[in-house]
């Protein structure tokens, strides 16, 4: 079995029913086989890859080179993309349906219905759906966008066979007209210019993290094309008869991030910070949860959480109920709080460091949590690092900081922080930290009290020790999967503390 890493291309081969890598320098490898008629390829933020089939309407899962069906799309030619929470969503071509799949266990669901012959589907960083539909006969194929509302509308109209969407980097829009081997690109206004017509019989495309765009060739070219930002073609890989193609996405990024704490007043209440890196926005769902809690088992929860977002340039969005501003939003996200008395907010961020900061209202106190959830983890940027700073007691007043990691083999540094506070200014701050780190079964992996002790030359080499040799850190390399560190004092101590993820891929 060979796994692709990141940036190595995954493509659907029809004829020989087989699912290919090929890495940036052309080398191609055989990743599983026995399909029956692949047609599509979806990756998600997991590395797990999924193809559509022609023939029967099956989805396929491929885990580590291991094949099983997800489940039957009956009378399909299902075309796949990724869309909110990593779930997987198909064509039904001959019903004009857009189905959300589940990838855990293959539940579906009608996202999207009346289409006309749904074919090639994207979707955009704000959750937009763009189908390509087919359905329309003649020169009359067009465009729709979906809102995550359920708004339909025409985005662009009048193609001849509109097959392949992909986005860039950017946020353009990039379709492949079959009918007549162009390829057009639209802003995310809607102007459209020809930016390709130099590629026989285009069919399918994806985006490197580059923005080089790659480009399947069907007919009898039997190529995959590689077409740069400027618009230079050149043969990718020869003699490959590639239907469906997607990149493997990079690896260890988190996708969710969240902090556990006791809520209290003025200094003492829970302050949440996290870093976006790299190009182009990131979607995020930002929580403040606190009577939920209670229904979870959790002692003394904060009844009336109310969060505030503070951005790079210094402005403040504040939110006390989530339904009272973005609700729909927050809604079709999937990532609603289950209490309306909870705080939301639904956005696409630039790079940059936030912080984000729950509190009690009327300077109530209690247990509460803020969450960050990634909800576009194929996008270029990515959660770099998160820190929460709050009171750290004892028994269920711990800090938790929890977090997951949507692709394999991530490797960070977990900190916890307390005497060094003291120099910024922080009143109260934890005299001595003990961190452990904790799998989803709760299986202790890692455990340290004074950072120099255990892995001080793995800690000094990451370029982020702590500053204090009784603050606490660890080094470890993760598969994917959901991650907890554990902050207390030292023989009971309390104090304020900060614990921090770094992710050092």
């Amino acid at each position: 079995m060979v796994r692709a890493a990141a940036g190595d291309l995954y493509v659907a081969i029809y004829q020989q029913n087989s699912l290919y890598e090929i890495n940036p320098a052309g080398t191609q490898s055989t990743v599983a086989s026995g399909f029956n008629q692949p047609l599509a390829v979806a990756v998600d933020a997991t590395g797990t890859v999924f193809i559509g089939q022609t023939f029967n309407g099956e989805v396929k899962k491929v885990t580590n080179g291991v094949v099983s069906t997800l489940t039957t799309l009956p009378g399909s030619f299902p075309e796949l993309a990724i869309g909110r929470l990593g779930h997987l969503f198909a064509t039904q071509r001959a019903a004009g349906t857009i189905v959300e799949i589940t990838s855990n266990n293959g539940t579906q669901s009608t996202y999207a219905s009346g289409f006309k012959e749904p074919d090639g589907l994207a979707f955009d960083k704000n959750g937009n759906l763009f189908v390509a539909e087919n359905g329309y006969g003649g020169n009359v194929s067009i465009i729709s966008k979906t809102t995550p509302g359920g708004v339909r509308t025409t985005f662009a109209s009048g193609f001849y066979n509109a097959e392949g969407l992909a986005f860039d980097p950017a946020g353009n829009l990039y379709l492949a007209e079959t009918g007549h081997s162009t390829i057009y690109k639209f802003t995310p206004d809607g102007t459209k210019t020809l930016f390709t017509s130099a590629i026989p019989l285009v069919r399918n495309l994806a985006f490197d993290a580059a923005g080089n765009l790659f480009v399947s060739g069907g007919g009898g070219s039997n190529a995959i094309y590689k077409v740069t930002p400027s618009g230079s073609v050149s043969v990718f890989k020869s003699g490959i008869a590639a239907n469906g193609i997607a990149f493997e996405p990079p690896l260890g990024q988190p996708v969710n991030i969240a902090t556990r704490m006791s809520v209290q007043t003025g200094e003492n209440v829970l302050i949440g910070g996290f870093i976006i890196a790299g190009g182009g926005g990131k979607s995020v769902v930002i929580r403040g949860i606190g009577p939920s809690l209670t229904a979870a088992g959790v002692p003394n929860a904060l009844q009336d959480p109310i969060i505030e977002l503070h951005y790079p340039s210094g402005a403040v969005v504040t939110n006390d109920n989530w339904q009272d501003t973005q609700g729909s939003a927050i809604q079709a996200t999937g990532l609603a709080p289950k209490d309306s008395r909870e705080s939301a907010f639904s956005y696409n961020l630039s790079p940059g460091n936030y912080t984000v900061v729950l509190k009690g209202k009327n300077n109530t106190t209690g247990i509460g949590l803020i969450e960050v959830y990634d909800y576009d983890p194929g996008a270029i940027s990515k959660l770099a690092n998160i820190s929460t700073r709050g009171l750290v007691g004892t028994g269920d007043n711990v800090m938790i900081g929890g977090f997951i990691l949507g692709a394999n083999g991530a490797r960070v540094i977990v900190r916890a922080i307390g005497p060094s506070l003291t120099q910024a200014g922080i009143a109260g701050a934890l005299s001595d930290t003990k961190l452990s780190l904790q799998n989803v079964n709760g299986t202790e992996l890692a455990a340290n009290d004074d950072w120099q002790d255990t892995q001080k030359a793995e800690i000094q080499a990451t370029g982020v020790p702590p500053s204090n040799s009784l603050e606490s850190a660890i080094v470890a390399t993760v598969p994917n999967g959901n991650y907890t560190a554990i902050v207390s004092g030292y023989q009971g101590a309390t104090g304020v503390g900060l614990v921090e993820v770094y992710n050092l891929q």
